[in-house]
């Protein structure tokens, strides 16, 4: 008899215990209806290069994988991420140079992933009234930049390459906020920007403006990053995020003009000139081995012209994830590793 009642007792204690998680699991889910179980506070500059992001949160892409998305607007990439540097957020999103920059000073970050990558984000505008008709009219000329992000490195590349190194022309460091107040004033005589702040510095300018963008020069790319620490950590919210931001990216090819109404919403009713400028091909899901190149290069150049403490170029690829988007997407991981 014994041998007969003790396995019984094992099995109904067994469904006692299933039905005990089942209704655990169902009061939880009562008591929070709806509430996503991922939060990830995201550093966003309000730029049209983060359009999928804001495409996503509009849609409620990233909700419906689970993660509730807290947008922490910033001006530039810059300052995203130095708010993931600081501890204030999770993730960023921010162009290669800052990343670059940070990385050989001492930071531990890791990109997860490109999010977005155009010849044509960076561009020089002047002002033609101070007889600036081509890029070698430069020379001489105040040129205001932001330091340490990527209109730093295009300026010096766009210098180099019409033969103004060497102190022929006057690089300027200007803030972001100050940047169009200046060029409209005559202050500077051009400015290395991107939009939002190109197309207010060509309405600053007035009818005489002048833009050039060199798309032969350099590539820029707004990756998603954090610390490593964070990166190596958190595979379900990056997993989640790509994820989200996939089904945004197929919206924006498909539906370019809806993307084009969030993205004016998102920027806070920009000129629709800035709105026009959204190229759905630049909104794609990568890790290449142009932006390893790319890290390098301006490595060097950061370490010639003395902008970092000097040490040998580091090996960017140590600062990679190399699994998150490996996992979603692995055709397009192209490192060669």
């Amino acid at each position: 008899m014994r041998k007969i009642w003790l396995p019984l007792l094992f099995t109904l204690v067994g469904f006692a215990l299933i039905a005990v998680r089942q209704a655990d699991q169902a009061a939880s889910q009562k008591s929070e209806p709806g509430k996503p179980r991922l939060r990830v506070v995201l550093a966003l500059p309000t730029q049209p290069s983060n359009a999928g992001w804001f495409v996503g949160i509009e849609k409620g892409y990233f909700a419906e994988q689970g993660v509730e998305l807290v947008n922490q607007p910033h001006a530039i990439g810059l300052q995203a991420q130095d708010a993931v540097i600081r501890g204030r957020a999770d993730l960023a999103l921010v162009a290669d140079t800052p990343v670059m920059f940070a990385v050989m000073r001492g930071a531990d970050l890791s990109i997860v992933a490109t999010t977005y990558s155009s010849r044509d984000y960076m561009a020089l505008v002047a002002r033609g009234d101070r007889g600036i008709a081509r890029a070698a009219d430069l020379s001489g000329k105040k040129i205001g930049y932001v330091p340490n992000t990527s209109g730093h490195f295009f300026l010096y590349s766009l210098l180099l390459a019409n033969g103004l190194g060497s102190g022929r022309a006057l690089p300027t460091v200007v803030s972001p906020a100050e940047s169009v107040a200046l060029i409209g004033s005559g202050a500077l005589d051009a400015l290395v920007s991107w939009e939002p702040t190109l197309t207010e510095a060509k309405a600053a300018i007035g009818a005489s403006a002048v833009v050039f963008h060199g798309p032969e020069l350099y590539t820029v790319r707004f990756s998603l990053v954090g610390l490593s620490s964070y990166v190596s950590t958190h595979p379900a919210e990056l997993k989640a995020l790509l994820k989200g931001l996939m089904r945004a990216n197929d919206f924006i090819r498909e539906q370019p003009e809806q993307a084009r109404l969030i993205l004016a919403k998102s920027l806070h009713g920009p000129q629709p000139a800035v709105v026009e400028a959204l190229v759905p091909g630049d909104y794609r899901i990568s890790l290449d081995q142009g932006q390893l190149i790319t890290l390098e290069d301006q490595a060097r150049w950061a370490l010639k012209e003395d902008l970092v403490p000097q040490q040998p170029v580091p090996n960017f690829l140590r600062h990679m994830d190399l699994t998150t988007l490996v996992d979603i997407a692995p055709e397009n991981v192209t490192l060669v590793r």
